[in-house]
């Protein structure tokens, strides 16, 4: 266990949440028929302290926070006293371990609620009518806590991979419109620096025997290459003002998989990737499109297909590029292949000459197979 600083949210939580149990605790007198055999004092208090201020460190203990405020609900139970906010504190900390921890986290905050509640609930209420009730209704309300929490860590996590993913989209937005402001910049030296030296040429010839004409020559020289250096310095421009900084880079290439699948490795999306053959050889479109196609069929799987488990295998042969995507997730039913992603991946197949192929999974599960010619090459 490592400790993590509680954070400002934290803090006003728990603080909230132990002046309206303790609150409780002093407006509550003593009934027989609720549990409530003994009147408040300070042992009270106490036990209505503990039974919520541990939420402050619900980061750096989530599950041991359920164990301290499910014993000190039980320990107001055993002595007659108040329930403390009516348990609301092991409430509280039984969604927080299940939304800090993992699954298995999960399962053990909700076994230690049922363990206090349920004891709380017997203690209090024994030979009392409705006991059952109680019991049960305790049973359920830990379930639905463990529950809230599971679902909310699983949403959370689910968001951060589609950040990753609209991460990487945005920077290669960014590269694939600096990519063509350098070609604009190579175009421009490149006509720029043809033009001054076939003018230098003729300067040199002319220098001698014709200098008004070798003038002229040297007047364009100058012409040229300021107007050169302007169009650089406007395309240049437009670099340095782009809001997104990210570095000048090529177009994503096979290589640049490793780290899009290692952006997605943190939540719920299991991703294995395994590249075969020499994709280095193959051409930078064809690279370019088989990156797109696994970046929107993970992104798919991201949006569509929950928690999964997804197997991404690139395998470059004589003369092309398969890509095959599949996942074990479970999507809603509906129309097969008209999705503005499929379609997306479709375009990006067909400008290189391939093709894809998309659909359920044998055993369960989607499936995206994509196969893109090399030009030039074969087995």
């Amino acid at each position: 266990m490592s400790w993590v600083a509680p954070t400002r949210g934290d803090l006003v939580l728990a603080a909230v949440v132990t002046a309206f149990g303790v609150a409780s605790v002093l407006a509550t007198a003593p009934s027989p028929g609720v549990g409530v055999e003994r009147p408040t004092d300070g042992w009270a208090v106490l036990l209505a302290v503990l039974a919520t201020a541990p939420l402050g460190l619900r980061r750096s203990a989530p599950v041991g926070v359920v164990g301290v405020t499910g014993a000190a609900f039980v320990a107001a139970a055993v002595l007659g006293y108040a329930g403390a906010a009516a348990g609301l504190g092991i409430v509280l900390a039984t969604t927080s371990a299940a939304y800090l921890t993992d699954r298995r986290g999960a399962v053990v905050a909700a076994a230690l609620f049922a363990a206090s509640a349920g004891a709380a609930t017997v203690l209090a209420f024994d030979g009392e009518p409705g006991v059952a009730v109680q019991l049960a209704t305790s049973l359920v309300l830990g379930g639905l806590a463990a529950a809230v929490g599971d679902t909310l860590r699983i949403l959370h996590a689910r968001n951060r991979e589609l950040d990753a993913l609209r991460a990487v989209e945005a920077r290669e937005a960014v590269a694939q419109d600096r990519v063509r402001i350098a070609r604009e910049v190579h175009d421009v030296v490149g006509h720029a620096l043809a033009g001054i030296a076939l003018q230098a040429r003729a300067g040199r010839r002319l220098l001698d025997r014709d200098p008004p004409r070798a003038g002229e020559a040297l007047r364009e020289i100058d012409e040229l290459a300021t107007r050169a250096l302007g169009e650089t310095r406007e395309a240049i421009g437009r670099i340095r003002g782009a809001e997104d900084r990210a570095e000048l880079r090529p177009q994503p290439r096979l290589e640049d998989l490793d780290e899009l699948v290692g952006r997605l490795r943190d939540g719920d999306l299991d991703v294995r990737l395994r590249r075969d053959g020499d994709g280095e050889a193959v051409p930078a479109t064809v690279q370019a499109s088989a990156f797109r196609i696994v970046q929107e069929a993970l992104s798919n799987v991201v949006k569509h297909a929950g928690p999964a488990s997804v197997d991404v295998r690139v395998t470059t042969t004589g003369d092309a590029v398969e890509v095959e995507v599949r996942d074990d997730g479970r999507r809603a039913p509906g129309p097969v292949g008209r999705g503005h992603g499929i379609r997306g991946m479709r375009e990006r197949a067909a400008q290189v000459g391939g093709a894809v192929d998309a659909g359920p999974a044998p055993g369960g599960g989607w499936r995206v197979q994509a196969r893109l010619p090399v030009p030039g090459r074969r087995a």
